[in-house]
């Protein structure tokens, strides 16, 4: 210890120097090592399972671009591209693979929409025709007064007269 309470770091040697004379504790090597193992900045980024299967979903629904997932996800789209490429690429043909072998094994469970459905996508079926909506039924109202235009519209009783 030095006077004072500091901590000396040099110690008297005696080895191939002259009598006496200090050399550093640390030699240059330790020094080199000690710095090597700290880690300096903001730890690297490591994406979760949770975070990948986002980004597959998001990828496949077309309307999401990268910009737009990586600020759902909080993080530059750089780092997007550098961890999430391969979810990037193929995410969609994922997302979809899962979809059909879920419907599948509903199908499989008995579930008979489920079935016409995996028919259906797989071409075994027709597709169902989609129904016509229904006319809006009209009231007493809008008959009486669909009713009165079309009598204006007819020559009614007064070109009989005349």
């Amino acid at each position: 210890m030095m006077a004072g309470g500091g901590v000396n770091r040099y110690q008297p040697t005696g080895g191939p120097s002259a009598p006496g004379q200090l050399t550093p504790f640390f030699s240059a090597k330790a020094n080199f090592t000690m710095a090597a193992t700290k880690s300096r900045g903001r730890p690297e980024y490591e994406p979760t399972d949770e975070e990948r299967e986002k980004v597959r979903v998001l990828k496949a629904s077309s309307s999401m671009t990268n910009e737009a997932i990586s600020e759902a996800l909080g993080i530059s789209v750089p780092t997007l591209r550098k961890y999430f490429s391969a979810d990037l690429e193929v995410g969609a043909a994922k997302v979809t693979a899962e979809i059909i072998m879920a419907r599948y094994n509903s199908a499989k469970a008995g579930n008979v929409a489920a079935q016409n459905k995996f028919l259906e996508m797989a071409g075994a079926l027709p597709p169902r025709p989609h129904s016509q909506p229904k006319a809006a039924k009209l009231g007493k109202k809008e008959i009486l007064d669909e009713e009165a235009q079309v009598s204006r519209a007819s020559p009614g009783w007064g070109d009989v007269l005349q």
